[in-house]
């Protein structure tokens, strides 16, 4: 038998860096999800070794990562998860959807051997722990600081903001998380987080917040606190409420009315049902003309037969003109519970009830998600331009390159 020599045997191979779906392997190496060969596809591709390197960010910690070879025994040409979008702690690393390396840091800062643990666990990750709690304090200083940059770079404003809280868990005492967002764009204009929620701290950071911007109206959830707030920080400006978390009220208000508890499911009474569709028919009118026509017919036909109905009929009555439906007969297609299922839906941790062992953590955590939030570019097909960044009508092209420049800024 003769042994005949593979002319490409003795070929040098090539090694590309690919930006994909990566995941963490059974041998815990950082591997990319489908790797394919752009000649050969995926028939002969197979793993082959792997590759340590560190990391350092822009912060000056150090991190290494293992990351798993594959190789296309075709074409001899080797493929590797790129470490590009892993140089900034607020990068992107994916496993099974989005997942962010600094948001899954700071969701157990309460315990940094637990958070060391799940970095290595998850992304293929060491850091070092004593170093672990000082990557989260520069980084939240860091994400601050270029948030002020892009925000004052020229992204659209509509003059109409929402202010929404948040309480945050923490080991002693609850903090909470104070934003405040654009409601047509979506962006977080600023957030916080204060050791409470006083009608003073929350007078002060709307003002901190909406210094020098033309502000048209102020959306806020249905809390007798509100009125007063906006009322003495903000006399020119009008102050509507949230729609959304109306619409929570009515129907914690019904279920009393028909003396059902909150936590129980009970299906509604007919006649219960049948008020529930007649205050949504006067929510959903397309102007406040129209809503008021509905809202007076229903008074004709109910107020007077029953107590609780008639404080229900009354409470919509007195809420509706103030409505973000309503304001300037303009619906307004964003407030405060829309964007939180946005974010929900975007983010795959996220979940504002978090703990942690500090108020500055809290806060650090707070301004790495205002980052995200407004400036990552969501990956396009599953949310297309749903970024706060791309519904301000910003170029994320141009984004990328001052993004490379902030990079090497803040590397030197």
């Amino acid at each position: 038998m003769r042994l005949v020599k593979n002319p490409d045997q003795n070929k040098k191979s090539t090694t590309l860096e690919i930006d994909g779906d990566y995941e963490i392997n059974s041998k815990g190496r950082l591997a990319l999800s489908n790797p394919a060969c752009p000649i050969h596809g995926t028939k002969y591709i197979t793993e082959n070794g792997w590759t340590s390197n560190i990391l350092e960010t822009i912060t000056g910690d150090k991190a290494k990562i293992i990351r798993q070879m594959h190789i296309c025994s075709e074409c001899r040409t080797v493929f590797l998860p790129s470490l590009e979008y892993l140089k900034i702690p607020y990068g992107r690393i994916t496993k099974d959807g989005q997942r962010y390396l600094l948001e899954l840091t700071i969701e157990d800062g309460s315990s940094l051997r637990k958070a060391k643990r799940r970095l290595k666990n998850t992304f293929g990750l060491e850091i070092d722990i004593s170093r672990l709690w000082y990557l989260i304090q520069a980084t939240g200083i860091k994400s601050n600081e270029k948030t002020k940059e892009l925000t004052d770079s020229g992204i659209k404003f509509s003059r109409i903001v929402c202010y929404d809280e948040k309480i945050l868990r923490k080991t002693v005492k609850n903090v909470v998380k104070m934003s405040v967002l654009d409601v047509i764009y979506g962006y977080a204009i600023k957030e916080d987080v204060k050791k409470n929620k006083k009608s003073k701290t929350i007078g002060s950071f709307l003002i901190d917040a909406l210094e020098d911007k033309p502000i048209l109206a102020i959306v806020t959830d249905c809390d007798p606190k509100y009125p007063d707030i906006v009322k003495n920080n903000f006399p020119d400006v009008q102050h509507q409420l949230c729609v959304g978390h109306f619409n929570d009220i009515v129907d914690d208000d019904i279920r009393i009315a028909a003396g059902l508890n909150y936590g129980k499911k009970k299906e509604l009474p007919t006649k219960y049902q049948k008020l529930k569709g007649e205050i949504y028919y006067i929510l959903s009118s397309k102007s406040r003309i129209i809503a008021d026509k509905k809202l007076y017919s229903l008074m004709e036909c109910e107020l007077g037969k029953d107590e609780a109905i008639d404080k229900l009929i009354m409470k919509t009555k007195a809420y509706f003109p103030h409505l973000t439906h309503f304001m300037d007969d303009v619906r307004i297609p964003k407030t405060n519970n829309k964007l939180e299922s946005w974010y929900s839906t975007m983010e795959a941790n996220y979940n504002n009830n978090r703990r942690f062992k500090s108020i500055e953590g809290a806060n650090n955590y707070s301004s790495c998600q205002t980052i995200f939030r407004n400036f990552y570019e969501i990956k396009e097909g599953a949310y297309i331009n749903s970024s706060p960044y791309s519904r301000a009508g910003l170029d994320h092209l141009i984004f990328r390159r001052y993004t490379l420049k902030t990079n090497l800024f803040f590397k030197h």
